[in-house]
């Protein structure tokens, strides 16, 4: 990965398991990792690539909701969400003058 300049890191930097139940639709109180700066502060990176199903049907929080809700804290908008035919939902946001083109590809590795 590291030949290919792929990085890997959790959106979630702490959060409250309810239930005591370790899937992921039990998240609570959820703290994201500090991604804006990693993207800032590295230049080269144009793609972020999310690999989540939905959570949970009461809450909005799929990694591609996580993600935007969490950029809306910073001032910035997922633009141009859009469905592509493969099933990849993709769209694009502006950062240090750049397109960053996040990609929600559900729970699949592509």
């Amino acid at each position: 990965m590291r030949k290919k300049h792929i990085a890997v890191t959790d959106a979630v930097e702490k959060c409250i398991r309810i239930n005591g139940n370790s899937s992921d639709k039990n998240l609570d109180k959820i703290e994201f990792r500090n991604i804006y700066k990693l993207l800032k502060n590295n230049s080269a990176t144009r793609k972020v690539v999310l690999i989540h199903k939905k959570l949970s049907k009461s809450r909005n929080n799929s990694a591609l909701e996580l993600f935007n809700e969490y950029l809306r804290s910073y001032g910035i908008n997922i633009q141009e969400l859009h469905k592509e035919s493969t099933g990849l939902i993709q769209g694009k946001f502006i950062l240090n003058n750049k397109n960053i083109c996040p990609i929600h590809s559900g729970c699949k590795v592509v």
